[in-house]
């Protein structure tokens, strides 16, 4: 049954796989972040790295935090995630 839960989840992922947005310049992504973490807003972040299925791998909260060059994104479950700017190929900021 494991597996099979197991072939279902990776079938799911790779229905949901997105494009790869084109990449943004380390200004760019630090003004998005800046803005969503001021008006608190949410992000989804793709980054330079590829998951286990090939597709851009992303991630989805709010930014927690900003020191220099690393960010602090907490995703919807609770936990925090710290990634560097450069690590980063674009930022998309949530609507009102």
């Amino acid at each position: 049954m494991s597996d099979h839960t197991s072939a279902l989840r990776k079938m799911h992922a790779a229905e949901q796989q997105e494009a790869a947005q084109p990449r943004q310049s380390v200004a760019m992504i630090s003004e998005r972040l800046a803005l969503a973490w001021r008006t608190h807003r949410h992000v989804h972040v793709q980054l330079n790295v590829l998951d286990a299925n090939q597709a851009v791998a992303v991630l989805d909260g709010t930014v927690a935090g900003v020191a220099d060059d690393q960010i602090m994104v907490q995703l919807p479950a609770g936990n925090y995630h710290q990634l560097a700017l450069t690590a980063i190929r674009c930022v998309t900021v949530a609507a009102h």
